[in-house]
């Protein structure tokens, strides 16, 4: 996408946007010039009119991967599509002339034809007006006749703007209710399926507001600024889950949270970190924003990793393990103190925090064999809030620096499955990173990943 194309002179918005975002998806990957290109125009650009882009970016993969467009806009596609039309109507002519010479033929059967044939012919015209009004098409010509396409159409919703929410806290003590559930399903080896259906039971959605929008680009636009050229920006931004952002804040006794422990380790970490520090000023209106942007990816990343953790393979590491055993001390926790806790988070919240910890102690807690990240979560979360008002800048940046770490890593053929599913935030950031010039695709030089690293072990604790 050349930065000459978006400033033609007489386009509409819509028409630049969709003619950008057509040729950004085919040309993305021919050449270092044209990645240089889109990096610049990204970066001149607001988080308004970058989504926007990628919405068409994400129309325009689901039309070639998930349908039969690319097939349909060619000359034979319009000329097998002309004589089928024909056909239909050459069928409709017969039958009316049959039907006026009076042949002997039953009233009934001659309704049904005639329906069946009115529907053909509805049904190719309305698939002709959708062909036309597609964004490969509308992407790809520059006739004076996209003019006449209804605004509706033009400017429709790409995506839903929407992410699932569930966070740990609530996966724990939604249990209570389904209890006989779960002791049934064990005899049948189907916790696994009673866990996802609880899940989806009990989670909920949230709008992906435009704070969020622009957040997550400037995050990504101001780490793209601060690298010297693509090659430094990919490796910076594929192989740090967490390291830019601590050392961004000089947060030096935070940085045991990311190195001894792995990707889906870190995540579950911060995510019981961000819940415990969310539930305790539930109420203050003191960074209310960064508080919900926080909450809203923190809470997302927890739900893909639940539901859908085959997205994860790459940097999944020995998640399951860590997750069960968790679980496994949240509920003991909250059994032992039921009275006080049970079913409310906030006060589960605040019982978990009235724990006495430290490092040593959530390691003597948890005991060795265990991988339960429960008071090591409780341990992070003080350690939060010694930064006072700080804390949740450190967060935000933490949570979108997982994010971009986990979707830069991910297999492109997850992310091209997205768009039949209606797409997912971290998607959006995949393509954001690719159009900004980030990830390890750019980087001409072989590194091993990190996930492919054991985390580091330190005897000496805190």
């Amino acid at each position: 996408m050349s930065t000459e194309g978006r400033r033609t002179t007489g386009q509409a918005p819509d028409d630049q946007v969709q003619e950008a975002a057509s040729s950004d998806t085919t040309m993305r990957y021919v050449s270092s010039k044209v990645r240089a290109s889109s990096r610049k125009t990204f970066l001149e650009a607001n988080h308004t009119s970058a989504f926007k882009v990628i919405e068409y970016e994400l129309s325009i993969l689901y039309e070639v991967l998930h349908t039969k467009v690319v097939a349909a806009v060619r000359t034979i596609g319009f000329a097998f599509r002309f004589i089928s039309f024909c056909i239909i109507l050459g069928a409709s002519l017969l039958f009316s002339l049959a039907n006026k010479r009076g042949d002997d033929l039953d009233k009934f059967d001659i309704g049904i034809t005639y329906a069946l044939l009115i529907a053909a012919i509805v049904l190719d015209c309305a698939s002709f007006v959708q062909l036309l009004s597609s964004d490969s098409t509308l992407g790809g010509h520059k006739g004076s006749w996209r003019r006449y396409i209804p605004s509706i159409i033009v400017n429709r919703r790409r995506w839903s703007e929407s992410v699932f929410q569930y966070n740990m806290i609530s996966y724990c003590l939604d249990e209570s209710p389904m209890r006989l559930i779960y002791k049934l399903a064990g005899y049948f080896h189907a916790r696994g399926t009673i866990d996802k259906l609880k899940t989806a039971l009990f989670s909920s959605s949230a709008k992906v507001t435009e704070d969020v929008k622009a957040f997550v680009f400037n995050e990504l636009k101001t780490r793209t600024e601060n690298a010297e050229g693509i090659k430094e920006a990919s490796i910076m931004v594929g192989l740090q889950r967490g390291h830019y952002t601590l050392i961004s804040y000089s947060c030096i006794e935070l940085h045991w949270s990311v190195k001894r422990f792995q990707y889906p380790e870190t995540l579950l970490l911060w995510h019981i970190a961000t819940e415990l520090c969310y539930d305790k000023e539930v109420g203050r209106l003191i960074s209310t924003k960064t508080k919900r942007i926080c909450k809203l990816v923190s809470d997302y990343m927890f739900y893909l990793l639940v539901m859908q953790p085959s997205m994860f393979s790459p940097v999944l590491g020995n998640w399951n393990v860590v997750f069960q055993d968790t679980c496994a001390e949240a509920k003991r926790f909250f059994d032992k103190h039921k009275k006080s806790s049970r079913g409310d988070p906030s006060k589960a919240c605040e019982k978990i925090l009235s724990v006495p910890t430290s490092n040593k102690f959530a390691f003597a807690l948890k005991g060795f064999k265990r991988k339960s990240l429960l008071f090591d979560a409780c341990v992070l979360a003080k350690e939060l809030q010694k930064l006072e008002y700080h804390k949740w800048e450190v967060m935000d940046r933490m949570w979108v620096e997982l994010m971009s770490y986990a979707a830069i890593n991910r297999l492109p053929i997850v992310h091209a499955q997205q768009p039949s599913k209606g797409g997912e935030l971290w998607t959006f950031t995949w393509l954001l990173m690719n159009d900004l010039g980030l990830g390890l695709r750019f980087a001409h030089e072989d590194k091993k990943p990190e996930w492919d690293e054991e985390p580091e072990t330190d005897s000496s604790e805190d």
